[in-house]
């Protein structure tokens, strides 16, 4: 019985000597992994903080862009202001040209109206300048008979007697009269 418990207890032992050495190789590996591990780890910590430099210049980036976003948001609202005020100004613009299109129109009507106009007033012209040297000849050839007979009036005024001299005295004063009104009316 001792030997059987002895041998019990040898092979025991031995399993347990084999249980503690594949124990001791797992802690052996497991510190390697566990090394590795705290390596892995420390450059992690690395990686993590150049991320967080990374992030904290992104965010100051993102702050410059937000800035920059806010300013061309109100660079653009300005913009539309301007584009809404040139848009009316386009408008009236357009009115006008049209106004003075309409007024260009009425003009060139006018004008042509105005020639017209102008062609009847020259022919008028033409027509009183033709009336007037007929006349001025009327007139020339009626002052010629008004002399021949104020000649003829004088020569009967000679000859007559005191009452017909009176009668052609009066007939002169006529005469001479209605010549006076004759060359001023021309």
């Amino acid at each position: 019985m001792e030997q059987e418990l002895l041998t019990r207890l040898l092979k025991t032992t031995e399993e347990t000597n084999r249980t503690v050495n594949a124990m001791a190789n797992t802690i052996g590996i497991m510190q390697q992994d566990i090394t590795g591990l705290k390596q892995d780890v420390s450059i992690l910590k690395e990686d993590v903080s150049e991320l967080k430099q990374d992030v904290s210049g992104l965010k100051e980036d993102v702050s410059g862009l937000k800035q920059d976003v806010s300013g061309l948001k109100e660079d653009v609202s300005g913009l539309k202001q301007d584009v809404s005020v040139l848009k009316e100004d386009v408008s009236e613009l357009k009115q006008d040209v049209a106004d003075l299109k309409q007024d260009v129109a009425e003009i060139k009507e006018e004008q042509i109206a105005m020639k017209e106009d102008i062609k009847v007033l020259k022919q008028d012209v033409i027509d009183l300048k033709e009336q007037q040297a007929y006349m001025t000849i009327e007139q020339a050839i009626i002052k010629n008979q008004l002399k021949l007979l104020n000649i003829q009036i004088e020569r009967e005024m000679k000859d007559a007697g005191t009452d017909h001299k009176i009668i052609f005295k009066n007939l002169s004063v006529i005469m001479k009269t209605l010549n006076l009104k004759m060359i001023s009316d021309i």
